[in-house]
């Protein structure tokens, strides 16, 4: 039960997010919807990760794999994000890019949680986040595919 909860606490620290300056270059690509490419997501999971999941009881995995399926990352130009899926209480806080560093720190609406991504990719239509910092170790989708609705 404890592997469960510290699962589904890396789940909940990977999604989160913040900002308040944008770079101005990167700002009309960041922004948007951005949809999570679920199978590329997977196919970056370590072994280890994929053994934890499939230690998980099949309607666990169904949850995860549907929370994960259906997650759609928006980040407005306000510098607020939102994080929507079917099955996961919906997220929102602040967001920034740290254009000369390449990361995105998101925070959430109470300033409590706060997480790192490097941007390893970021297109018109595409967007590859690395998970960065403590959640890095326990988190199933360190790097996360997300494609722009």
């Amino acid at each position: 039960m404890r592997a469960i909860y510290h699962i589904w606490l890396a789940i909940a620290m990977s999604l989160f997010t913040v900002s308040e300056g944008i770079s101005q270059e990167i700002e009309p690509t960041i922004v948007g919807e951005w949809q999570m490419d679920y199978t590329s997501s997977y196919n970056e999971i370590s072994f280890e990760g994929k053994e934890r999941i499939n230690r998980l009881p099949e309607k666990m995995k169904e949850r995860i794999e549907s929370s994960y399926k259906s997650r759609l990352l928006i980040l407005e130009d306000t510098g607020v994000f939102h994080i929507k899926s079917d099955k996961l209480k919906d997220f929102s806080g602040t967001w920034q890019y740290i254009a000369n560093s390449q990361v995105l720190q998101l925070t959430s609406a109470t300033g409590k949680s706060h997480q790192e991504f490097k941007v390893i990719e970021l297109g018109s239509n595409r967007m590859v986040l690395k998970l960065l910092g403590k959640g890095d170790s326990t988190a199933l989708f360190v790097t996360q595919y997300f494609n722009k609705n």
